[in-house]
Parts: C-alpha cells; sequence; structure tokens
C-alpha cells in the first residue's frame, strides 16, 4: 500500500489502481483544503460483469488507525454471510478450499491402527509438518486432524516416529 506523507499542514493526496480478482479497483485519498486534518476517501471499482461499487468516507484523521480493522472485521463479515472467503492478499477474495475425503468422519479401530502404524514408521529426521501433511493427504485428513488423532493414540504429533513421554 502507498504511503503518504506529510508536515502537518501539508495537504494529503494520491491514487491506487490495483485489480484484484478480475475487478478493477481506484482508491483516491485527499485531505480537505479547510481541515487537514480530515481525509476523504474515495473508492471506485468496476466488475468483470460490468457491477460496480462505489463510495465515499471522510475520516478524521485521528480515526484513521482504527478504521481500517473495522471495516476489514464489517466487510470480511459481510462477505462470509454471502459465502464468499477473504484472502490475505489485498482482500482477494479467493475459492473455498476442497475438503479432504475423510474429513470430518469417524476414526474407526482400523484408521486408528493405521496411522499409529504409519507414525512410528515414519522417518524421526523428516521434519514433523512433512510427515503430518503426507499422511493426512494419504488418509484422506486435515492435518489438524492427523495431528488430534496422533495424541489420542499417544504418539507426538511434533516428533515422527515418537511417542509421547
Amino acid at each position: 500500500m502507498p504511503s503518504a506523507t506529510r508536515a502537518n499542514s501539508a495537504r494529503i493526496q494520491f491514487q491506487r489502481n490495483l485489480e484484484v480478482a478480475g475487478r478493477r479497483y481506484q482508491v483516491t485519498v485527499a485531505s480537505l483544503e479547510d481541515r487537514i486534518d480530515t481525509v476523504v476517501i474515495d473508492v471506485l471499482a468496476a466488475g468483470p460483469g460490468g457491477e460496480a461499487t462505489e463510495g465515499t468516507l471522510t475520516v478524521s484523521a485521528t480515526a484513521l488507525p482504527h478504521l481500517g480493522p473495522l471495516l476489514a472485521e464489517v466487510l470480511g463479515g459481510i462477505a462470509q454471510s454471502y459465502g464468499v472467503t477473504i484472502d490475505d492478499s489485498l482482500g482477494a477474495a479467493k475459492p473455498e478450499r476442497p475438503k479432504p475425503v475423510n474429513a470430518g468422519q469417524p476414526w474407526t479401530d482400523e484408521l486408528k491402527a493405521d496411522l499409529h502404524q504409519r507414525w512410528l514408521a515414519a522417518d524421526p529426521t523428516q521434519a514433523a509438518n512433512t510427515a503430518l501433511r503426507a499422511i493426512a493427504k494419504d488418509m484422506g485428513r486435515t492435518v489438524d486432524s492427523i495431528r488430534s488423532a496422533l495424541q489420542r493414540l499417544q504418539l507426538d504429533p511434533d516428533r515422527p516416529g515418537s511417542r509421547l513421554s
């Protein structure tokens, strides 16, 4: 994000254009002539289907540090209510990641035994995250699910091939 610097009595003015997820955005910021401690933020956007977004905020400089996180929270919540998830990189919408095929399924005794055997057979010199990802992929589970199941089996999820001490 570009930064605008100014002395206490100078005006702020800048514009940023960017494209995210097929939408073109233009953000213009300018301090008011008669109240330089207040900025006007104009947002214009055009989507790939021609849909338009526009809005203007007039903000006191003292509110700026709080406004960004507040707007991110509010707009993120609204986006989620429409089923859109927000990526941290410039707020770009990202598609939902498909869940592993066995996500949410119960752990049978056979699956627990398979996980137990796989973890104890894992290379102890291998990074735990690498081993966890490989087993999760093979078993159609999430890494968190594998980690939790290992702990329930009294195996150390941070040390491949090891039991909890």
